[in-house]
């Protein structure tokens, strides 16, 4: 269990320290746009109200928004919800699967444990870690509604309570799933798809007709039952006590599988008769450094790229809903969207915009491979091939950039094919400036990733880096939001982003993204050199 713990502390440290300052930051920032709206907080969640029913799809439910519990919780926590239930995913693919594909298995059975035990305790570990997370992101809600002037920590211990034991449930179902496949990434790529696939069908529940049952089968239909921060929603200790009951079930069966099956096979695979051969080291190099980046990173960019364009995908074919719900805005309130502004090539350009918080997602991802490469001497043995430092930190960056571009151009052309479906109309220039931005963005992201990994060699790197982000796209939010000196804006590097669809980024924006595409990758190389080459 403290092998597990130690394992995942930097993701867990990473999860509390940004859950718990977004959802400070948002609650502060929700409070104000409450207390500052014209008309007061009912006033606020009327308009808001036709643009909630258009992003069904992306949050749901909605009540109460005239309260800071209720708004908080529509926004925020049910995203937080489902992104720790992904976490959770990931993290049950890999329980097992990660020790036979390391090669370790063998290793710890050979000290007396037996499979069971093995699972059980990793499973215990994970799931303590997943409650410090969900125990931390409350702890800094619960503070910043204080902070706001309306105090409700039992409200978000409950609802993140909920969260953890939605998380739980997921993990566990996803260790199940990994008895199935043959490796790790296919089963959580399995499970992370049908999860969000669930997630959006059951926001949309009462559009299905008679399918409308599939929300019982998501798990957010049970964490929704305890949204205690939203005023007259009180705990559902039943439905949760539902989701740990689902999770033991899940494991027990896990055990009883793995017991049964071969290891680095899937259960119900032929069985080997006489000695198992052993597997081909995953740390060998393919042909080249270029391919052997390729061998073992396409799968993962192929995972990043269609979440990009299903997100993108699903914010364009909204378009004709979000369009009558700012009309309605300008009915309700007059000027509340923005005066008689091209609103279709606005809508497109914050739906476009939200790739880059998946190229960032993907940033970080390449950023734990290169440390787990280095930790594990991977590293090591590619410099006796001999191969120079320099080599193998271009052909990282080199492969990270091909990911954003197969990223970039599978969001960029499902905005086109989508468009083109509902009819609406795009501007190619300003698909174009998007795609040439995109790419000089992720170039600067790789340099602040090569830079993060060369200066830690250790999970600090990843930590930092993800802490970063996460702090810069809540800048460009908060800034504006709490008024807050423009200034801070060039911090972020997503603000340096602006919004290529409708204009090239300002000179101050260039400067940021230049000067860590250029400078930032010529620091990263430099210290590359000077640094030591082993753990």
């Amino acid at each position: 269990m403290l092998e597990t713990l130690r394992e995942h502390r930097v993701a867990a440290l990473a999860w509390v320290i940004g859950g718990a300052l977004a959802n400070f930051a948002m609650v502060l920032s929700l409070a104000q746009e409450l207390d500052e709206f014209p008309g007061g907080a009912e006033a606020l969640a009327r308009v808001l109200g036709p643009s909630v029913e258009a992003f069904k799809p992306l949050r749901w439910p909605a009540e109460r928004l005239d309260t800071l519990g209720g708004y908080f919780t529509y926004h925020n926590a049910t995203l937080i919800t489902m992104f720790l239930a992904v976490y959770a995913v990931v993290q049950g693919a890999k329980s097992v699967r990660n020790l036979e594909e390391r090669h370790s298995m063998d290793l710890l059975l050979a000290t007396g444990i037996s499979r069971t035990r093995l699972l059980a305790v990793r499973s215990a570990g994970s799931a303590i870690l997943l409650a410090v997370v969900a125990a931390g992101i409350a702890a800094g809600t619960a503070v910043a509604f204080v902070v706001a002037g309306e105090p409700d920590t039992g409200g978000a211990f409950i609802t993140f309570l909920a969260a953890w034991c939605a998380a739980v449930m997921c993990f566990a179902l996803a260790q199940l799933l990994s008895q199935f496949t043959t490796n790790a990434k296919v089963a959580w790529g399995i499970g992370s798809t049908v999860l969000i696939g669930l997630y959006v069908l059951g926001n949309s529940a009462d559009e299905l007709g008679p399918f409308e049952f599939v929300q019982v089968l998501s798990p957010f239909f049970y964490t929704n039952l305890s949204r205690a921060m939203v005023p007259g929603v009180e705990a559902h200790w039943l439905s949760m006590a539902g989701l740990i009951a689902v999770a033991l079930v899940a494991t027990v069966a896990s055990a009883w599988f793995l017991e049964r099956r071969d290891l680095d096979a899937a259960y119900g695979a032929r069985r080997s008769h006489g000695r198992r051969h052993a597997a081909r080291p995953r740390s060998r190099t393919v042909g080249s450094l270029w391919a052997d980046g390729l061998v073992h990173g396409w799968v993962s960019i192929i995972a990043w790229a269609a979440s990009a364009a299903a997100l993108t995908g699903m914010m364009i074919a909204l378009e004709p809903a979000a369009m009558d719900a700012w009309e309605y805005f300008d009915v309700l309130l007059p000027g509340a969207s923005g005066g008689d502004g091209d609103r279709v090539a606005a809508y497109i350009a914050l739906s476009a915009s939200l790739m880059i918080p998946l190229i960032s997602g993907y940033v970080v991802a390449q950023s734990a491979k290169w440390t787990a490469d280095f930790t594990s001497g991977r590293v090591g043995l590619l410099l006796a091939a001999p191969v120079t430092w320099t080599r193998v930190l271009a052909t990282r960056i080199a492969v990270a950039m091909l990911g954003t571009v197969v990223i970039a151009a599978a969001s960029v052309t499902t905005l086109v094919v989508v468009a083109a479906a509902v009819e609406v109309e795009v501007d190619p220039v300003g698909v174009g400036r998007l795609f040439v931005i995109s790419l000089a963005l992720g170039l600067a992201m790789s340099a602040l990733a090569a830079i993060a990994t060369v200066v830690f060699k250790n999970r600090g790197a990843v930590v930092a880096l993800a802490v970063y982000l996460g702090a810069a796209y809540l800048l460009t939010f908060v800034v504006p939001m709490l008024e807050w000196p423009d200034w801070l804006n060039r911090l972020s590097v997503f603000h340096a982003f602006g919004n290529p669809y409708l204009e090239w980024p300002t000179p101050v924006q260039a400067t940021v993204i230049i000067a860590l595409a250029g400078p930032g990758l010529i620091l990263a190389f430099v210290l590359t050199a000077r640094s030591r080459k082993v753990p």
